[in-house]
């Protein structure tokens, strides 16, 4: 613990004061999971907190990763670094997305410039071009080509919305307890390989994913039993 960090009580009156900050509704999850125990679901709460932070950062990788990766290669092929104004290129909702960024840059006092409404583009976007309705305009033609390895476009949107939604659930500060993290983390990294193997092993190396894996706490229940067992004889 940080030497500027004060120890935390969870005595009865501090956690009625969580929980009415909280909500109970966001902690219904939580209490579920610890069978009522209010303290374990607050610490399965500071859990959960810290698997999205842990998964922050992976996410974040993928998401720079597929962006540049599509803009690079649209890029190329339609000779601009703007290729998202081309006329018919895009549908309504991804207009609408482009149009939106670039309100969003002039609203912050930015300059509208390529690189910096790719950047304000959502994953949700770039995850849209790999769907069917950009089949055979943008994908059999040019997507393609953004991945290391050949790969079908089924594939690719299956994969990015499993992970879409995911990230829309960390983004929001939902409860990711019930799903299986392991699977979440290992399909978030071969992603990142899919586009390039170097990134993916660099951000592999530098997640905290494990550590914070192990850091569950265990119920009471079992705490006790794990106390009280005996140390077994050499």
């Amino acid at each position: 613990m940080d030497q500027n960090q004060q120890l935390f009580v969870y005595s009865n009156e501090q956690l009625d004061g969580l929980i009415l900050t909280l909500s109970l509704d966001r902690l219904t999850p939580y209490l579920k999971a610890a069978g009522g125990d209010r303290h374990h679901a607050i610490r399965l709460y500071e859990w959960n907190t810290a698997m999205s932070e842990a998964f922050y950062g992976i996410l974040q990788g993928l998401e720079i990763a597929l962006r540049n990766s599509f803009d690079r290669t649209m890029a190329v092929a339609f000779g601009r670094p703007g290729w998202y104004d081309t006329p018919g290129l895009l549908q309504h909702e991804q207009q609408e997305a482009v149009r939106k960024a670039k309100v969003r840059l002039v609203q912050d006092g930015k300059v509208v410039v390529p690189c910096k409404v790719v950047a304000e583009l959502t994953f949700g976007f770039w995850v849209a071009l790999t769907g069917p309705a950009y089949a055979q305009r943008l994908w059999d033609k040019h997507l393609h080509k953004a991945f290391a390895i050949s790969l079908g476009r089924k594939a690719v949107n299956r994969r990015m919305e499993k992970i879409r939604k995911l990230r829309n659930r960390v983004a929001h500060h939902e409860s990711i307890l019930a799903r299986n993290l392991h699977s979440d983390y290992a399909r978030i990294i071969e992603s990142i390989h899919w586009i390039c193997p170097v990134t993916a092993l660099w951000i592999k190396s530098h997640s905290c994913f494990h550590e914070r894996f192990r850091e569950r706490p265990h119920p009471p229940a079992q705490q006790s039993l794990e106390l009280a067992a005996p140390i077994p004889k050499s």
